[in-house]
């Protein structure tokens, strides 16, 4: 049977009691925040003009509300680890269009990951250092197969079709966000996916497993050593 991860969340309602920590701010950290995006919490206000704009291209009530949820809480977050306002918070993107942020506190700039599936997104922040984060939702019947195919390599195949069938969704979602968590801490994803890549990146990264409840699978990753990871959920 494939183990899954053991991780202890905090729940906490007020994030500043969290975002000023001085391990964080000196690199020693990782933050890992969760957020329920089911919700119907108004948070609409706290988005950007930009954001705005975008939820009312959505065409589906849930999706909008999603994207709402996700990306203000986001704002909440980083403005509380800046110690700023949330309006303030401005964004740019690589040419491979990950989103970073553009002001940096006295310590540094504060690097960001975020990840959506279904009725969670996660957050990953850090200073001076690269991370990823990916979670994905479990479905037992889920066809891995094609997207194996695309990939994964020979060695990974070999893996997942050689375990009992009832681990294998777990299994494959173990290696994909994995997969995924790295490419996103390098700053490509998929989008510049070659075979082998990943394969040339596993030992400049560590990479941590982690579970969010169930039916859900996720790995962050970091470039940097540090001396511990923490885990938040923020109740929406």
């Amino acid at each position: 049977m494939v183990d899954r991860p053991l991780t202890n969340w905090q729940d906490v309602y007020d994030i500043t009691a969290v975002s000023s920590m001085e391990e964080f701010h000196n690199g020693q950290e990782v933050h890992v925040w969760q957020t329920n995006l089911d919700s119907s919490a108004d948070y609409y206000d706290k988005l950007s003009s930009e954001e705005k704009d975008r939820v009312g291209k959505l065409r589906f009530v849930h999706d909008k509300r999603r994207y709402i949820i996700r990306h203000a809480v986001l704002r909440m977050i980083l403005a509380a680890y800046s110690n700023c306002d949330f309006s303030s918070i401005q964004f740019a993107r690589t040419k491979y269009g990950k989103p970073f942020l553009i002001a940096k506190n006295e310590k540094g700039v504060i690097q960001f990951n975020m990840t959506h599936s279904k009725d969670k997104a996660c957050f990953v922040l850090a200073i001076k250092n690269k991370v990823g984060i990916d979670i994905e939702y479990v479905k037992s019947d889920f066809d891995w197969n094609s997207i194996a195919n695309l990939y994964f390599t020979s060695k990974e195949l070999s893996y997942l079709k050689e375990i009992p069938k009832e681990d294998q969704v777990i299994a494959f979602l173990n290696l994909w966000t994995n997969k995924e968590a790295i490419l996103k801490a390098h700053g490509t994803g998929l989008i510049d996916f070659e075979e082998g890549t990943v394969d040339s990146l596993i030992n400049k990264y560590t990479s941590l497993p982690f579970y969010c409840g169930d039916n859900y699978q996720g790995t962050l990753a970091y470039r940097t050593e540090i001396e511990r990871v923490r885990f938040f959920r923020y109740p929406t």
